[in-house]
């Protein structure tokens, strides 16, 4: 009734493949019951494991009164258990054709674990600058629909009418929004030779975001035909193609997602981040949700005591760049709150909120001030230009140039007067380097630089700058990149 017809099945938290792989555990439970029942759940006399059962005959003597006491031939069966198997033998077969019952819900929960395809999160972020210091994130669970849904992607939001009808576009990576509820996506969608020659227009770099029409999803897969919200019924109007189309990334989200998706207004540009993780890597440090675009002519203030505001930039412990935000998220899945938050923030609640380190942090955004790590307006990498990289006074930028050393790599490591030599530095083993920066283009020397940091602790930062020729993957080495 899930898999092949429309029934109004109640909701719940599976997906169509988990339904399917514990469907097959409760049919493998209820076929081992079933032959325990004809072996009237006595698998040890199968195995010749039982006990066996003997009679014995004897001889009974009668003591007649006042008379000769007097022997008859009269006899009695008398019956006694013999123990064919010692005890020891017995237990260990009874263990482990108990233990046989688990087998099926053991093997099935890995198989899941291990193999479902994966779940994600649609996040709208309206503002991803935050000019305002302020960031509002719209949090909506996605499903796969076909199979090349495997990453990360960041792109920008268009609707499916425009995407379709526009013949110039673009050239970054676009979501297309496809609300199946409107007449025009749904014919863009239905046809297949159409969409497939889009798609391939575009080179195959866009990603399919489909916002559903029809009710009682529930662990139902995607349909094969579109929905008729009027007439409330499966038309003959076929999708099937998109599960089968695997060079873009396809997914769904559940129609009573809509309303809080657009909360805050859907238009043409806006960022749209789709992350393929569990909520578990969703919020760590590192993830593309907890980010935020930085202008590349802001400096980086080394200096981590000074309390800054949202619009400056700073370096972190865990050496990235990084603002000051107050962040609003919110998180929805079939109409109701994200439960994989608060189960997160239960199981996590001893875990510390520091971002060093790669931890965790816990999901407490409702209007708080946090840490995101710097990106730029069209990669995930943060720049900032390398003359105007540190926030310090002039003597500040000497004190960085004071201790400088060339790697093997032929790379430039500056550091403050409180670290120790460079060439001894701490920061390789175990890697306590940032990532890169976006490469800086200076056309009149023909170079292009990238630069990342080393944060050791309050008195001791290091950075390190790299230097390629311009338009060749060639590493320019002249007085160690230009130290």
């Amino acid at each position: 009734m899930v898999n092949f017809t429309y029934y109004k099945y109640p909701p719940n938290k599976l997906t169509n493949f988990s339904f399917n792989i514990y469907f097959y555990v409760v049919i493998t439970l209820g076929i081992m019951c079933l032959i325990f029942t004809l072996l009237d759940f006595d698998a040890l006399k199968l195995f010749g494991l039982d006990h066996i059962e003997t009679e014995t005959k004897t001889k009974i003597s009668f003591d007649e009164p006042n008379g000769p006491l007097i022997s008859l031939p009269t006899t009695d069966t008398g019956r006694f258990i013999e123990k064919k198997n010692s005890k020891c033998v017995q237990m260990v077969v009874s263990v482990f054709l108990s233990l046989m019952v688990f087998t099926p819900i053991v093997i099935g929960g890995f198989f899941n674990h291990h193999h479902a395809p994966p779940e994600g999160y649609a996040i709208l972020v309206p503002d991803p600058a935050a000019s305002d210091n302020q960031l509002y994130m719209a949090m909506v669970k996605v499903y796969p629909v076909n199979s090349g849904t495997e990453k990360d992607w960041v792109g920008s939001f268009i609707k499916c009418t425009d995407y379709f009808k526009k013949t110039s576009l673009s050239n970054s990576i676009l979501v297309v929004y496809a609300d199946l509820s409107i007449a025009e996506c749904e014919k863009h969608l239905t046809d297949k030779d159409h969409f497939e020659e889009k798609m391939k227009e575009r080179s195959n770099k866009d990603v399919l975001l489909i916002a559903e029409n029809w009710e009682s999803r529930s662990s139902s897969s995607f349909p094969f035909m579109t929905f008729d919200e009027e007439n409330k019924r499966f038309t003959d109007k076929s999708i099937a193609h998109l599960k089968s189309y695997d060079d873009i990334p396809i997914l769904s989200f559940n129609q009573k997602e809509k309303e809080s998706f657009g909360r805050h207004g859907l238009t043409s540009g806006q960022e749209i981040r789709i992350v393929m993780k569990d909520i578990t890597d969703l919020l760590k440090p590192d993830s593309l949700l907890l980010n935020v675009e930085c202008d590349d002519s802001e400096c980086v203030h080394i200096n981590t005591e000074i309390k800054l505001d949202g619009s400056k930039v700073f370096l972190d412990c865990d050496s990235e760049p990084k603002r000051n935000i107050n962040v609003t998220i919110s998180c929805n899945d079939r109409g109701k709150n994200c439960t994989e938050f608060d189960r997160f923030k239960k199981t996590h609640s001893q875990e510390t909120s520091e971002s060093c380190r790669k931890k965790v942090i816990t999901p407490s955004y409702f209007g708080q001030i946090v840490a995101l790590k710097c990106k730029g307006k069209s990669n995930r990498n943060w720049n900032t230009k390398n003359d105007i990289l540190l926030c310090q006074d002039e003597e500040r930028k000497e004190e960085m140039k004071d201790k400088t050393c060339c790697t093997k790599n032929r790379t430039t490591v500056y550091a403050k007067k409180d670290c120790s030599d460079p060439k001894k530095n701490h920061c390789d083993h175990p890697n306590r380097w940032g990532s890169w920066s976006g490469w800086n283009r200076q056309e009149t020397m023909k170079v292009r630089d990238r630069s990342r940091f080393c944060y050791f602790d309050k008195s001791c930062t290091y950075l390190e700058t790299e230097y390629w020729e311009l338009d060749k993957d060639v590493r320019d080495t002249t007085d160690c990149g230009r130290d």
